[in-house]
C-alpha cells in the first residue's frame, strides 16, 4: 500500500515513466521508494546521500530526472536545493489511496534504473539498464536460490545495480529484506550482529568485504547461525582464503554463490561452491554463462579465437544494457553489433579471458588502456535508439591520453572489489591547483596504515590495488594529499581517492612522445607525510557474545597458502 501510495503521486504530478531520482538515506522508506518509482513506469536514479554534493549535482544534472524523491531529513541537502526537479517528499506520499494505481504498462526495453558507477570521478557514466535486463536478473536469482522466502540483508550502497537484485529477487520470492545501516556496511562486527539478530539467510557481498567479513568471524569464533547462502560479486578469479574455508566451514550447508558482471550487463556467468570447503579450489574461474546471457571470447577483430585462446569477453543476450546515458560516442565504442547474430549487441568488457574444457570462463586480467581495435561494421537499431554507424575509436582511454572525465574506454581496472577509470581520475586531478599533468596507474603495496572509510560503501581493508597517482607538480612543492583528495568541481568517492602521494620521475614515454604505460613504473619511496591520515578508530562496542572483537579492532589476515609460518 505505501509503495502505491508513492507510485499514485508520482503519476498523480505528470512523473509516469520519466526518470526520478531516489535521495534517501537507508530506511524503511528507500525499498517503499523503489518499488513506488517502478510501479509508475518511472526510471529509478539512485542518489545516495553520502556522496560528495558536487557528485550528486553531477549525477542529476546527466540523468535529467523531473522529479526527486526524498525525505524531510535529506531535502535540505545542498544537491537538491540546486535540481532543477519538482521535489516531493516519501512522508506525504501516504494515505488517500483507496485503490492502487492506474497500470502503468511497460515495454521490454523502456528503461528500468540508471546507475552512475563509482568509478566515474569526472563527467558521470550512467549505464541505462531496461526492464528486460531486471526481469532477467531477478527471475534467474529466484531459481537460483531455489525459490525459497529468503531472510536477505540489503547490504549494497544505494546507488549500486546489486540493490536492485537484493531487493527485488527477495520480494518475488516472497522473502524479507534486512535493511543494513552504513555501520554494517563499514564494520564486520556490526554486519555479524545484524545477521545474528536478524537471522539473515542469504547476502550479497562484494569479494572483498567477503574476505574481511571471514576474517573477523574466524578471528572472533562467530558464525552467522541462519545464514545458508552468500551470493558473492566478482571482477575475476575469486580467492578462496584460509578464512573464507574456516567461515564457511562453521555454516553447515552453507553455498558460495560467486557471480560476475559488469554494471553494464550485470550477472553474466555464474558458479556455485558447496560441500567441504576444503576441498574447494584457491582460485575460483567466474563459472558459466547464467540463461539468456551469451559470453564470446573474441580477439581485436571480433573474431572467435582458438580454443583455450586468450580474448577480449564480450557479453551479449537480455542483459546487455542500452548503452551510456547521454554518451553516443562511449556507447558505439562498447557496445558493438553482434557479428553472429543480426540486430543483436555486444558489450566489450575489456576483460581478457579464455573458455576452459569443460565450459566454465577463466578472467585472467585486463587489456589495460590499449584502444580496442576499430570494428567498420554498420547496423541498424530500434527506432527509440536510431541508426549508427560504429566508426574507428576516439582517443578516450588510448595509452598516453589521460582520457576524458567518466572514460568508459578500455582502460579500467579494479581497486578494491570496484571498477575504476584511471583516466577520469587523472582528468580530474589535473584541475588541482600545482598540477601540471597527471597520470594515474595501480600501484601495490605490500603494507599501507589504515584509511578512511569509504563514505559510499564498505571499507574493506585491501590495501593492494588501491589507485596510487604519480603526480608531476608544476612547481617544486608538492601538494599535499589533502589537496589532492579535492578536484575544482568535487572530490571523488573515498575508495579512488589516491592513498599516497609520492614525488615521481618522470613518466616513461614512447616514441611519438605519450606517456608508455606498458613500461613498469619506476620504484619510489612512500613518504610518511604523503599517507593519508589513519582511520580513527571506534570504541562502541555492539550487542554480541563475549569474546568478539571490538568494531575498531582489525583482525589479523590469516596466511595464505604460501606464506612462510613461524
Amino acid at each position: 500500500a505505501a509503495s502505491d501510495a508513492v507510485a499514485a503521486r508520482l503519476t498523480a504530478a505528470g512523473h509516469a515513466r520519466a526518470a526520478v531520482g531516489v535521495l534517501l538515506h537507508p530506511s524503511p522508506y528507500l525499498p517503499v521508494a523503489l518499488l513506488g518509482v517502478l510501479k509508475a513506469g518511472c526510471c529509478c536514479v539512485p542518489l545516495d546521500p553520502a556522496h560528495p554534493a558536487g557528485r550528486l549535482a553531477s549525477v542529476l544534472d546527466d540523468s535529467r530526472v523531473t522529479a526527486v524523491l526524498t525525505d524531510r531529513r535529506t531535502a535540505r541537502s545542498p544537491a537538491v536545493a540546486r535540481a532543477r526537479a519538482e521535489v516531493l517528499l516519501v512522508e506525504e506520499c501516504r494515505g488517500g489511496v483507496r485503490r492502487g494505481p492506474a497500470a502503468v504498462r511497460v515495454r521490454p526495453e523502456d528503461p528500468a534504473y540508471l546507475v552512475h558507477p563509482a568509478g566515474s570521478t569526472g563527467r558521470p557514466t550512467g549505464v541505462l539498464m531496461p526492464h528486460r535486463a531486471l526481469a532477467a536478473v531477478v527471475a534467474r536469482q529466484v531459481r537460483r536460490s531455489g525459490r525459497l522466502p529468503l531472510r536477505t540483508a540489503q547490504f549494497a550502497p544505494w546507488g549500486q545495480d546489486t540493490v536492485f537484485q537484493e531487493a527485488l529477487s527477495t520480494w518475488a520470492a516472497g522473502g524479507t529484506l534486512v535493511l543494513a545501516d552504513r555501520e554494517a556496511r563499514r564494520d564486520p562486527v556490526r554486519l555479524l550482529a545484524l545477521l545474528d539478530a536478524h537471522r539473515v539467510e542469504r547476502l550479497f557481498l562484494p569479494a572483498p568485504a567477503l574476505r574481511r567479513l571471514a576474517e573477523c568471524a574466524t578471528a572472533a569464533g562467530r558464525r552467522p547461525a541462519a545464514l545458508r547462502e552468500v551470493v558473492v560479486g566478482t571482477g575475476g578469479r575469486l580467492e578462496i582464503t584460509p578464512a573464507v574455508r574456516a567461515f564457511f566451514a562453521g555454516l553447515p550447508g552453507g553455498v558460495l554463490d560467486h557471480q560476475y558482471g559488469p554494471p553494464e550487463t550485470h550477472v553474466v556467468t555464474a558458479g556455485r561452491l558447496t560441500g567441504n570447503p576444503d576441498r574447494w579450489p584457491e582460485r575460483v574461474d567466474i563459472g558459466r554463462p547464467v540463461p539468456g546471457a551469451t559470453v564470446r571470447i573474441l580477439d581485436e577483430g571480433l573474431a572467435p579465437v582458438p580454443p583455450g585462446g586468450l580474448g577480449e569477453l564480450c557479453v551479449g543476450g537480455t542483459g546487455v544494457a542500452l548503452g551510456y546515458h547521454r554518451r553516443p560516442d562511449a556507447t558505439e565504442e562498447r557496445f558493438v553489433p553482434d557479428p553472429f547474430t543480426a540486430g543483436r549487441l555486444l558489450f566489450r568488457t575489456g576483460d581478457r579471458g579464455r573458455h576452459l574444457p569443460d565450459g566454465r570462463i577463466d578472467v585472467v586480467g585486463r587489456y589495460g588502456d590499449r584502444p580496442a581495435a576499430p570494428v567498420n561494421t554498420a547496423r541498424a537499431t530500434d527506432a527509440a535508439r536510431g541508426t549508427r554507424t560504429t566508426g574507428p575509436n576516439g582517443a578516450t582511454g588510448t595509452a598516453g591520453n589521460t582520457g576524458t572525465a567518466g572514460s568508459t574506454g578500455t582502460g579500467q581496472g579494479t581497486a578494491l572489489g570496484r571498477r575504476v577509470e584511471p583516466g577520469a581520475i587523472g582528468t580530474a586531478l589535473n584541475g588541482v591547483p600545482g598540477v601540471a599533468g597527471a597520470v594515474v596507474t595501480a600501484a601495490a603495496f605490500p603494507v599501507l596504515p589504515a584509511l578512511p572509510a569509504a563514505s559510499d560503501g564498505p571499507e574493506t581493508g585491501e590495501r593492494r590495488g588501491r589507485p596510487a597517482s604519480p603526480r608531476v607538480p608544476a612547481g617544486e612543492r608538492l601538494p599535499e594529499p589533502a589537496e589532492l583528495r579535492r578536484t575544482p568541481r568535487e572530490r571523488p568517492p573515498q575508495a579512488l581517492a589516491s592513498s599516497l602521494c609520492v614525488p615521481p620521475a618522470r613518466p616513461p614515454r614512447t616514441e611519438g612522445g605519450t606517456v608508455d604505460r606498458t613500461a613498469p613504473p619506476a620504484p619510489c619511496d612512500p613518504r610518511p607525510h604523503a599517507v593519508s591520515p589513519p582511520l580513527p578508530l571506534r570504541a562502541a562496542r555492539p550487542p554480541g557474545p563475549a569474546g568478539s572483537a571490538a568494531p575498531g579492532d582489525r583482525p589479523p589476515r590469516p596466511p595464505g597458502p604460501g606464506a612462510r609460518r613461524p
